[in-house]
């Protein structure tokens, strides 16, 4: 039955992608015909839009989130300084993903520092969106994040690990 659901939540879905898809990773490429079978829609960034929210993210913003982080997630291992530079694209990742309603996500680490607006790639914030349920798959495999995000909506604590990471 959590299948099923699970299935049924690809229908609709929307998945976000910042700066394409990882050269040479053709299996996971689905062309937009099986997108559009399953009713997934990839929703792309525009680095213009994402460093415009990367511009709008306030210090009383990542402050906070700092002291969040500092008090659940030990981050007062890193000065504010630190921390600021990455969570500043993390919190626009966030708002561009409330601003466009979307299950899932996926980036690009070679994009990082490419792409308007992704300075730096934000991994804490991935994690945090798998912790709220939204679907997150590395280099621009939107099948994957859409995947992550259909079965965090029917199962608890579903992750996503790069395979070559364990590695």
């Amino acid at each position: 039955a959590r299948a099923v659901k699970a299935a049924k939540c690809l229908d609709g879905m929307k998945v976000g992608q910042v700066g394409g898809s990882f050269a040479g990773m053709g299996d996971f490429l689905a062309g937009e015909d099986a997108m559009a079978r399953l009713g997934v829609k990839t929703v792309v960034c525009d680095g213009n839009e994402l460093a415009a929210l990367r511009d709008s993210v306030t210090e009383a913003e990542i402050r906070a989130e700092y002291e969040k982080d500092c008090a659940e997630n030990g981050a007062g291992a890193f000065t504010f300084e630190q921390y600021a530079y990455a969570e500043r694209v993390g919190l626009a990742i966030r708002k561009w993903i409330e601003n466009n309603a979307l299950s899932a996500f996926t980036m690009t680490f070679l994009s990082a520092g490419k792409v308007g607006g992704f300075d730096t790639m934000p991994f804490s914030e991935s994690s945090k969106a798998m912790a709220r349920g939204i679907g997150y798959a590395g280099e621009g495999d939107v099948l994957t994040a859409a995947l992550v995000g259909a079965l965090s909506k029917t199962f608890p604590k579903v992750n996503f690990t790069e395979m070559f990471c364990p590695d």
